[in-house]
């Protein structure tokens, strides 16, 4: 029997979960949906049941997170990207600039874990004045 004071009842998404303010789906009433680790929710987060009783959104979903955030630049160095997106597979190169010497890998590559967001294989390298490295 469906109640004429209600909003419809919204599904479940797919690598998510959702919260209700309410218990009854009422006037006012909200639901929050939230994503799984790993994921990007699409769409609007919250959505009230309305006046009319209807909802305000569509219900968003779960997107797999398929790149690495930007690792930041590495001071006196310049960078080239395999991949503006930085997906999943990207490798950036870093070198320094005339008078720096590099400490550490050059090269870092973002790959993608079961369960969780992508991450980069390594750390940031550093330059490092040639004088320092000398010791002088």
């Amino acid at each position: 029997v469906s109640r004429n004071d209600s909003c419809p009842d919204l599904p479940e998404i797919q690598n998510g979960w959702k919260t209700t303010s309410h218990i009854a789906l009422v006037r006012g009433a909200q639901i929050t949906y939230q994503c799984d680790p790993g994921y990007d929710l699409v769409g609007r987060e919250t959505l009230a049941c309305q006046l009319d009783l209807s909802w305000s959104n569509q219900p968003p979903f779960c997107e797999k997170i398929m790149y690495c955030s930007d690792p930041g630049h590495v001071e006196h160095s310049t960078r080239s990207l395999s991949d503006p997106k930085l997906l999943v597979g990207t490798t950036i190169q870093y070198s320094c600039t005339a008078g720096f010497i590099l400490q550490g890998g050059a090269t870092i590559s973002c790959y993608g874990r079961e369960p969780g967001t992508p991450v980069w294989t390594a750390k940031l390298p550093h330059c490092v004045s040639e004088y320092q490295e000398r010791g002088l």
